[in-house]
């Protein structure tokens, strides 16, 4: 899962809440098991706050939230949440209360790809995500080369789009804005 499985035992949803409060660290919770989420570079760290930045700064006149990652997920409740790099949120639900921890509406969602969780991102997390109703486009940015991965879902399919330069442009269609790669791939990620 790109994380280490706690193995001491199964946990239920309640267990789970009150490990993380008692360990003041990230888990993802996976159907009774508790991954320790592995630490971040700073390249990675640039990724999620160059492209939290951009979301922002467009979704914030339509009246949404761009978190990163401390807040969890909801994939399957009670059973399966994840912590990831970016969440885009304009639901009424999700903004009605600022101190919960929970986003279970999701419209974006980013992933910043790394050896450690890039198959669990392409594969169960996208699964997962792709079924959400209220999300529209999921991103896979990679860390060690210019290429970007976007699945967009209209209406009942799902359309795959992919990045490689930074002069290329990610289109929101459903949104009404586009984002640079070169601005998501600040100056000092492109040159290492």
């Amino acid at each position: 899962m790109g994380a280490t499985a706690r193995k001491d035992k199964s946990y239920s949803f309640s267990e789970y809440i009150e490990f993380e409060q008692s360990t003041n660290e990230k888990h993802d919770f996976y159907y009774g098991e508790v991954y320790n989420l592995a630490g971040g570079t700073i390249r990675h760290s640039q990724i999620i706050f160059s492209s939290s930045n951009i979301l922002h700064k467009f979704l914030t006149k339509k009246n949404c939230i761009t978190l990163t990652n401390d807040v969890k997920l909801e994939l399957d409740k009670d059973q399966f949440y994840v912590y990831p790099d970016v969440i885009v949120t304009c639901d009424n639900d999700d903004l009605s209360d600022n101190t919960e921890t929970i986003i279970k509406n999701p419209l974006i969602i980013v992933e910043i790809l790394s050896d450690s969780t890039e198959l669990y991102d392409r594969n169960i997390k996208k699964h997962y995500y792709l079924k959400l109703p209220s999300l529209k486009y999921y991103l896979l940015i990679s860390q060690k080369e210019t290429r970007i991965e976007m699945y967009e879902k209209i209406e009942n399919r799902i359309e795959y789009s992919s990045y490689e330069t930074p002069e290329q442009e990610i289109n929101f269609q459903q949104l009404g804005f586009k984002i640079k790669i070169a601005d998501i791939y600040t100056k000092q990620v492109l040159n290492k």
